[in-house]
């Protein structure tokens, strides 16, 4: 009898049943998943995104809306000249005095002689500085030229002196007093201060040193500092950082003076913890408007008075030194940028314009003249310091 030849079981074959459940389960399981996913999808389209912030951020966060809160400028504070915010977060800020007198700091600052003082400014490579100080060397008794400026966080200095001026200064009895800035180039450098408050004692002390070392050599009665555009998130390391400079600077019989700007934020400085440190503050009451504004005035009255009145008051006005701009900008109508030109460069052009007198009107106070041409029409303006 014949053998039934063999079946080979098909491959979906499953006489035991077993793979439709199994199937069963996988695709429930699937379909289950795939349910959830498109109700998390939907609901991503009707839920507003949240950003989810470190805690120091958050901290730093609700400091901010407490500040704002504490505003006396109220919601006007937008419609407020910045001199008015200044003065309005100043007295927000000032701490109540203790009912007993408070104890004298540890290194109080030297008492200001009594003598006028009548600081220049000296811009290095302009060949109208060097003869105008030759000129008017009778009339000041300080000067002030670009000499040292901070590069990297390292405290590394740029040195960019004039021989001349020791000698000038030793000859003509005024005191030499070199400019310490954070600019490089155009460009404000803010980090090369910033690391340096912020670094170890050695690097501040390196930094310190370095710049004793160049006013010896100068023989400089003293160092001013213009350093701008800080963050106010460094205000006690500045603080500690001037502190410690004032104090190595008095222990030579030096002074420290501070330019204060008022075309930015001041925050950065505590006027009150710096005044016991600082020898003179100089309030650089010019540069309203830059090259890059429209044409506008570079130092309005209502501008110059409103900053004179809020950085004096509460204040040793024998502490501060008004300083004064003498230049002015060239905008040609149309132009991106405006061009900045000394006063006799200024006075030159007008001359070869034939212009006869300067146009002074209020309420801003500042003069200006137009040129025209066949290819340009320019505006020129001037600082306050040309009214006095």
């Amino acid at each position: 009898m014949e053998e039934e030849p063999k079946i080979t079981p098909f491959v979906f074959s499953d006489p035991a049943g077993k793979r439709w459940p199994r199937l069963r389960l996988v695709l429930l399981i699937v379909g289950i998943a795939i349910f959830l996913g498109t109700i998390l999808f939907v609901q991503t389209l009707f839920v507003a995104p949240q950003l989810n912030l470190p805690f120091s951020l958050r901290q730093l966060k609700g400091q901010l809306k407490a500040l704002q809160t504490v505003n006396p400028a109220g919601p006007a504070a937008a419609n407020l000249a910045l001199w008015e915010k200044f003065a309005a977060a100043r007295t927000a800020g000032k701490k109540p005095k203790p009912p007993v007198a408070p104890a004298p700091p540890a290194h109080p600052r030297k008492k200001l002689p009594a003598n006028e003082v009548r600081l220049a400014f000296y811009t290095n490579g302009d060949p109208y500085s060097y003869t105008s100080l030759e000129q008017h060397a009778a009339q000041i008794t300080h000067v002030c030229p670009e000499w040292m400026a901070m590069t990297n966080g390292a405290g590394d200095l740029q040195i960019d002196a004039d021989s001349r001026l020791p000698k000038l200064a030793a000859s003509r009895g005024f005191a030499l007093m070199p400019l310490l800035t954070n600019l490089v180039g155009d460009t404000w450098q803010p980090e090369a201060v910033e690391n340096v408050a912020h670094g170890p004692p050695e690097r501040q002390e390196n930094f310190i040193s370095h710049v004793l070392a160049v006013l010896r050599d100068a023989k400089a009665s003293g160092v001013v500092v213009d350093w701008e555009q800080l963050d106010p998130a460094y205000k006690k390391d500045f603080t500690l950082l001037i502190e410690k400079f004032a104090d190595a600077l008095h222990r030579e019989g030096r002074q420290l003076w501070l330019c204060v700007s008022p075309g930015q934020e001041l925050d950065y400085i505590d006027f009150d913890e710096l005044s016991d440190y600082i020898d003179r503050f100089v309030a650089l009451l010019f540069d309203e408007t830059s090259d890059v504004d429209p044409p506008g005035p570079l130092a309005s009255r209502m501008w110059f008075e409103g900053w004179l009145h809020v950085l004096l008051e509460d204040s040793d006005p024998r502490q501060w030194i008004i300083a004064l701009g003498s230049y002015g900008y060239d905008w040609t109508i149309g132009g991106k940028k405006a061009e900045l030109i000394s006063f006799p460069e200024a006075m030159s052009r007008a001359s070869n314009a034939e212009i006869a007198s300067a146009e002074v009107s209020a309420p801003v106070i500042t003069p200006t003249f137009i040129m025209r041409t066949t290819t340009k029409s320019t505006l020129f303006g001037f600082s306050m310091s040309s009214l006095f």
